[in-house]
């Protein structure tokens, strides 16, 4: 499903934390979202599914204006990784996953036996196999943002909205579980604020800062501009490896 907006303007307690934010996720395109604290990133996210309204501005998707979209119909087309899980009640895993299917089910609807195959295969695919019956909140910070992949998994989403996924994940599970979001061939738009991980895995980036959108373009060509040194205030080194593959050195602070 692509996704595009035209000049949105987000405020929060009447402070303006974005302005004018035009941007498209297109052709199963991985499309990251970068800049320094603060600069509106996790706002352009929540304002897409639909946990803020914008002051100003329209978002489509396929084409279609997001305000004529009901809160279903919008789910059901939208896998959201948010970037805090914290939850007030505790949970069995599999029950956590299987609300990943709540968007397609009619009021006080069951559990179908395809629905428990797809939590268990997206238990398999973030490593979580014999989770089963134990509780959230007796997880892992690792452990708890893989059981919420999957339940982002088990929705089949058209497109993922993530903000900032590897948060607590190892190196292992930081590289398989964005190699698994990647060959899903959806369309992705990812929060990232390690710059070597969208290197390898976003097409395209948008740089923002104080809320404005200040670079967009092919990664590579984002990446080794000198805004990027400008933005983060922080020299850096880009190289190829030998399998031509992007990397950035951190030097010094500006």
């Amino acid at each position: 499903m692509e996704i595009q907006t035209e000049s949105l303007d987000i405020a929060i307690d009447n402070k303006t934390i974005v302005e004018k934010i035009t941007l498209e996720v297109k052709n199963k395109e991985f499309v990251g979202l970068i800049g320094p604290n603060g600069s509106g990133k996790s706002t352009i996210l929540r304002a897409l599914y639909r946990s803020l309204k914008p002051q100003s501005g329209r978002i489509f998707f396929d084409g279609e204006d997001l305000e004529t979209l009901s809160l279903q119909q919008t789910a059901q087309r939208l896998g959201v990784m948010k970037q805090n899980s914290t939850l007030n009640f505790d949970f069995k895993v599999l029950d956590l996953i299987l609300m990943g299917r709540t968007p397609y089910k009619k009021p006080f609807e069951l559990d179908s036996q395809a629905d428990y195959e797809l939590a268990k295969a997206a238990l398999a695919a973030v490593g979580l196999n014999g989770y089963e019956e134990r509780l959230y909140n007796q997880l892992s910070g690792g452990e708890q943002q893989r059981v919420m992949i999957a339940r982002v998994l088990t929705g089949q989403p058209q497109t993922l909205l993530l903000d900032e996924m590897t948060n607590h994940l190892d190196l292992y599970y930081q590289f398989h579980l964005l190699e698994l979001i990647e060959n899903m061939q959806v369309e992705v738009l990812a929060v990232m604020h390690d710059l070597n991980l969208a290197a390898k895995f976003c097409q395209k980036l948008y740089l923002l800062k104080a809320g404005k959108i200040i670079a967009y373009g092919k990664t590579k060509d984002v990446l080794c501009s000198p805004v990027i040194e400008e933005t983060f205030k922080i020299k850096i080194k880009p190289y190829n490896d030998e399998d031509g593959q992007l990397h950035l050195l951190y030097k010094d602070a500006k």
